[in-house]
C-alpha cells in the first residue's frame, strides 16, 4: 500500500514537474515572439525581408502571450511572472496598437482635421452627394485625400470653397488619381518627397498668420498590391469558406509575399518622408495620411520618431479601431500625427461610413499655446 501510495506520488511529481516546464517554455517562447514582433518597427523591410510579417502578426503574439499568462497563473503562479514581464516591456507597442482613453472635449478654437482614402467611392450621383455632405457636415478646417482624381478634387474644392477655399491636388499627368488637400489657410508652398506612381507623399506650407506656418504632411504609401481574386481567397479563409489544406497554403504563401515585397518599397517611401519631417522638427506639422501598414510597423515607426510627434489615435483613440474595410482584413492604416511642442490631439475618431473602402478618420487639434 505504501510502495502505491509512493508510486502515484512520484506521477504526481512528475506531472507536477512536467507542467511547471511546459509552462515556463511557453511563457519564455510568447515573450520572446512578441518582443521581435515589438522590435520588428526598428528594421527595415528592405534589409530583412519579411520582417515586416512579424509587426502584421503582434495581435496574435499578444493574444497568445496573454493567453499562456493566465495559464501559469493558473497552474503555476509563482513563474506567472515571465509573461508580466514580457507584457510590461511590450507596453509601449500595445498601447500603440489599442490604445484606452477617458474622453476628452476639443476647445471651442480647436482644428477640425481629417485624412480620408477615397479610392473605393463608387463614383455615381449618389455617393458623389452623400460625400459633399458628409464632409460639409464635419465642418473641417483641413482636409488630407488619397486615391482622388484631379477632377474630383476640384469639385469637392467648389463645394467647400466656402470653408476651405484653398487646394492643392498633385497626382499622375495621365489623369489617374492622386493626393489632394483642402484647407481653410493660403497653400504657399508644395513640395514632393515621394512619387511612386499613384503613391506619393507631399509636404504643404500652409500660412496661418504672417510670419506663422504650418507643414502638412499628406502620405499615401505603397498599397500591398494584394490581387483581388487573393483578397477574396483570404476572406474565405478567415470566415471558414474554404479549409482545403493545400489551398489554404497557396494562398497564404501568395499573400505573405505581396506583403513581403510592398513593405520593401514603404520603407524606401518611408525614410523620404522621415527626411522632411526631421528637417523641420521644432516646426508646426501635421503628417496624415494612407500609410498601408499597422501601428506596429517600420513606416509607422519611422515617421513617428522623425520628429517629436503625437500620435493622435493613441493620444486619445480606443481600442484597436479598423479604416480599412474590406476583405475580413481588420486594419489600422490610416493615421494622423501632430507635433507635440504645438499641438494637443482631442477625440481622434473612425467613421464608419461606407462611402470608401477605407474609413475617414478625423481628430481636433488644439493649440498649446491657448490651452
Amino acid at each position: 500500500m505504501a510502495r502505491k501510495q509512493r508510486h502515484r506520488h512520484g506521477i504526481w511529481h512528475y506531472i507536477c514537474q512536467f507542467s511547471t516546464q511546459l509552462t515556463t517554455a511557453m511563457q519564455c517562447i510568447a515573450a520572446l515572439m512578441l518582443g521581435a514582433s515589438a522590435g520588428s518597427v526598428y528594421v527595415s523591410p528592405d534589409s530583412i525581408h519579411g520582417v515586416s510579417i512579424l509587426g502584421l502578426g503582434f495581435p496574435f503574439f499578444l493574444a497568445f502571450a496573454v493567453l499562456v499568462g493566465c495559464i501559469a497563473l493558473l497552474f503555476t503562479p509563482r513563474r506567472s511572472w515571465i509573461s508580466l514581464v514580457g507584457l510590461l516591456a511590450c507596453c509601449g507597442s500595445i498601447r500603440n496598437y489599442s490604445p484606452i482613453n477617458l474622453p476628452n472635449e476639443p476647445p471651442a478654437e480647436a482644428w477640425h482635421v481629417m485624412t480620408w482614402n477615397l479610392g473605393g467611392v463608387q463614383w455615381d450621383d449618389s455617393s458623389r452627394t452623400a460625400l459633399k455632405e458628409y464632409i460639409q457636415r464635419a465642418d473641417l478646417d483641413i482636409a488630407c485625400f488619397q486615391e482622388i482624381c484631379p477632377t474630383r478634387s476640384d469639385t469637392l474644392a467648389q463645394a467647400l470653397r466656402y470653408r476651405m477655399p484653398y487646394c492643392s491636388f498633385s497626382g499622375k499627368d495621365d489623369g489617374g488619381t492622386g493626393i489632394s488637400i483642402l484647407s481653410r489657410w493660403p497653400i504657399i508652398g508644395v513640395d514632393t518627397l515621394s512619387d511612386h506612381g499613384a503613391n506619393r507623399a507631399q509636404a504643404y506650407t500652409l500660412l496661418l498668420a504672417p510670419g506663422d506656418t504650418l507643414f502638412v504632411v499628406n502620405v499615401h504609401m505603397e498599397s500591398m498590391h494584394i490581387p483581388h481574386e487573393t483578397r477574396t481567397d483570404y476572406s474565405a479563409i478567415v470566415h471558414r469558406e474554404q479549409t482545403n489544406r493545400d489551398t489554404v497554403e497557396t494562398i497564404s504563401k501568395t499573400l505573405l509575399q505581396h506583403i513581403a515585397e510592398n513593405s520593401a518599397v514603404r520603407s524606401h517611401q518611408a525614410d523620404s518622408v522621415a527626411d522632411y519631417i526631421r528637417h523641420h522638427a521644432g516646426q508646426k506639422i501635421l503628417v496624415m495620411g494612407d500609410f498601408n501598414d499597422t501601428p506596429i510597423s517600420y513606416t509607422r515607426q519611422r515617421l513617428y520618431e522623425a520628429a517629436p510627434l503625437t500620435d493622435c489615435w493613441r493620444a486619445t483613440g480606443t481600442g484597436i479601431a479598423r479604416t480599412f474595410n474590406r476583405n475580413a482584413f481588420y486594419v489600422r492604416i490610416d493615421h494622423i500625427f501632430c507635433s507635440s511642442a504645438h499641438f494637443v490631439p482631442y477625440q481622434c475618431r473612425i467613421d464608419h461610413s461606407k462611402l470608401s473602402d477605407h474609413y475617414p478618420v478625423d481628430t481636433y487639434i488644439g493649440n498649446i499655446t491657448t490651452n
